[in-house]
């Protein structure tokens, strides 16, 4: 099994994760031919799981969504919450290995073509303690404010908060290209993986 190149990203809430994890995948993609990438959330399941419920109230989401009481930060605590009770029912890392197996399963489609794996909520000693298990090459970046105060306080924002986990940390004042910061390490790693 050819070993994929894991990046994991991580953060306070709405700093840019996702917006970095799409620029990354957008540049790895342009500059190597024959690399798959593909991107996870550990929240993936959570994230399905409130939308199916939520489609069968369809209706009642719109209108509270025009009434200004349903967006991405007001479904953040329920996230929250489902996934600390999830985590006493079912482990601690039961997040963790749902994106193993994605990620094994994925490598074993490709064969020994190179695949990057982008994974853009890392927030738990166990998420990453989980992946660094089964896989070998794992880069993680963690994006903080500039400005302390809008960092938030939620165990899943505080607790990998400056841990001497990260490969690399960025701090920002807006959360525009962070490409640029990230670009040399990151093409150098995936190219290890050609």
């Amino acid at each position: 099994m050819k070993q994929p190149l894991i990046i994991m990203l991580g953060g306070s809430s709405q700093i840019g994760k996702s917006t970095l994890a799409q620029q990354i995948e957008n540049k790895i993609t342009d500059a190597f031919e024959g690399v798959e990438v593909v991107r996870y959330s550990f929240a993936d399941p959570l994230r399905s799981g409130i939308v199916n419920l939520t489609q069968a109230i369809e209706a009642e989401v719109r209108v509270w969504e025009k009434a200004g009481f349903v967006d991405k930060e007001s479904l953040r605590p329920l996230y929250q919450k489902i996934a600390d009770e999830m985590k006493l029912l079912f482990g601690e890392d039961i997040f963790a290995k749902n994106i193993q197996k994605k990620i094994e399963k994925k490598v074993e489609e490709l064969e020994n073509k190179p695949l990057v794996v982008i994974i853009d909520d890392l927030r738990y000693r166990v998420e990453l303690s989980t992946i660094k298990r089964i896989f070998i090459k794992v880069h993680c970046v963690e994006i903080r404010w500039s400005q302390k105060d809008k960092d938030g306080n939620h165990s899943s924002e505080t607790e990998l908060r400056g841990a001497a986990v990260w490969d690399q940390q960025i701090r920002i004042d807006k959360p525009q290209n962070l490409w640029q910061e990230l670009e040399e390490r990151i093409t150098s790693q995936v190219r290890l993986i050609l």
